[in-house]
């Protein structure tokens, strides 16, 4: 059975890459290993800390017949090398990737998202390894309804 949570995050991708950001065609789902090349951008589901309610899927019941409201949280992060001006470089490619989503959402071309919404931003650097970079990083929710005991199936 198919995950609808990866089907959304498998889309934002190609979206991202068809998009032509300044990323191009540099653009991760989940990436296991760094990236030498930038700017970047990845696809992550976002963290789930269960202390303050920040999870990475919200599921609410919305019928008798058990089907759920689910909420689907995941981050853009722009990657971009750290010199002169990369705050800005950093910022536009998440602009841009902002663009990119909310067109794609109002085309319909996220499968099975009835909202998408920016929640957060966070900046970061990371300053190890050899090519210090500077982060940042778009907390997206995504609003989806399935049957219960279905996931994959959106109504």
């Amino acid at each position: 059975m198919t995950s609808a949570r990866a089907d959304i995050r498998e889309a934002v991708v190609a979206v991202l890459k068809a998009a032509n950001t300044a990323a191009g065609q540099r653009v991760f789902d989940h990436p296991y290993n760094a990236r030498t090349t930038f700017p970047a951008l990845v696809v992550e589901d976002a963290g789930a800390d269960l202390s303050d309610g920040n999870v990475t899927e919200v599921q609410v019941p919305i019928s008798m017949g058990g089907d759920l409201e689910r909420r689907f949280r995941f981050v853009t992060v722009a990657e971009v090398k750290q010199a002169e001006g990369s705050a800005r470089e950093r910022d536009e490619l998440l602009a841009e990737v902002e663009a990119a989503l909310v067109n794609a959402f109002t085309l319909g071309q996220l499968p099975g998202v009835r909202d998408l919404q920016p929640l957060a931003y966070q900046a970061a650097n990371n300053n190890l390894g050899e090519t210090p970079i500077r982060r940042g990083l778009q907390v997206w929710q995504a609003t989806y309804f399935t049957a219960r005991g279905l996931a994959g199936v959106p109504l």
